[in-house]
């Protein structure tokens, strides 16, 4: 009996419900009377996805960090190229005065 309780506490309680569209008043019983009538019964059960979204949000933010890493490794790299280029530029304007 526990066992079944401890499964069951995972479970949100299911919602039942009931629509009725274009319900005349004179004849609340009569279905066919137009065609845009509708009924409808639903039940909806929220089903635990166990840790699928949590594991799913942990992935992204990593893959997150990581391309930002890459970002600032790739900045720093053009950054160190810029200042490459302008000592030989620098050496360069040097050299022919």
């Amino acid at each position: 009996m526990d066992i079944e309780y401890k499964k069951a506490k995972n479970w949100e309680n299911p919602t039942l419900q009931f629509a009725v569209n274009d319900l005349r008043l004179d004849a609340p019983f009569l279905r066919d009377l137009e065609p845009m009538q509708t009924q409808q019964i639903s039940i909806t059960q929220k089903i635990p996805t166990l840790g699928k979204k949590s594991s799913m949000q942990n992935w992204s933010n990593k893959k997150s960090k990581s391309f930002l890493k890459i970002l600032r490794l790739q900045k720093i790299g053009l950054h160190l190229r810029f200042l490459k280029m302008h000592f030989f530029i620098k050496k360069q304007s040097k050299s022919k005065k």
